[in-house]
């Protein structure tokens, strides 16, 4: 996908194939972390995938009621602390 965003700003025509014959039932990119939306900036795509972002700063990683890794996004260090 990068490249195809690439290809396009620089007016080259292509086209995009995917191998499968159709979508999935699930998300292929359910999580885009800071360090790829930093990566993708120079794309211009990252302004627009904040926008519609959900944006979490607190994360656990849980079994039933209990909590086994917590995670405080907030803290790092980055443009995009979520």
């Amino acid at each position: 996908m990068a490249l195809s965003i690439v290809l396009h700003q620089a007016g080259v025509d292509h086209v995009l194939i995917d191998r499968l014959a159709q979508g999935l039932q699930s998300s292929r990119a359910g999580v885009i972390h800071a360090q790829t939306l930093e990566t993708l900036e120079p794309l211009g795509v990252t302004q627009r995938l904040s926008e519609l972002a959900l944006k979490l700063q607190n994360f656990a990683i849980r079994d039933h009621n209990r909590a086994l890794l917590k995670f405080d996004f907030s803290k790092l260090p980055s443009r995009h602390p979520y």
